[in-house]
């Protein structure tokens, strides 16, 4: 079961982050090569992400400061 993810969104959530994104790396305890394909499959969502997340950022007007 995964614990950390509904603590982690419950703390930031109560701070005030309400956007989070997660990816997982699984297989740790296997290792090997289904390791290796989990892990390049996380960095491939983190990349895809990085950029969804800049084109909304580059489509935001954020106000100048007073």
């Amino acid at each position: 079961m995964n614990y950390l993810e509904p603590s982690l969104t419950f703390a930031l959530e109560f701070v005030g982050i309400t956007r989070i994104h997660y990816t997982a790396i699984e297989g740790q305890e296997a290792g090997g090569e289904v390791l290796t394909k989990s892990i390049a499959k996380a960095r491939r969502n983190v990349e895809r992400l990085v950029g969804e997340l800049q084109v909304a950022l580059r489509d935001t007007t954020i106000p100048e400061p007073a």
